[in-house]
């Protein structure tokens, strides 16, 4: 294998968000016909776990694969 094609281990804090809550985060607008807005995402955040994000993150969260 090429050395430049490897994955690289993450680096950097990790994320306080479960990967299950974060798919359900990412999958809840996907299910409504309308366009849903960074304070749209951000109360589903505070309602499934809890916790404030600034809208930058959420933007990131929303649009990560």
């Amino acid at each position: 294998m090429i050395e430049g094609l490897k994955d690289r281990t993450n680096s950097g804090r990790p994320s306080e968000l479960s990967k299950k809550v974060s798919f359900q985060i990412k999958k809840e607008p996907s299910k409504s016909k309308q366009e849903w807005i960074t304070k749209q995402i951000e109360e589903l955040i505070v309602k499934k776990k809890d916790m404030k994000h600034h809208y930058i993150h959420i933007y990131r969260i929303s649009f990560s694969k």
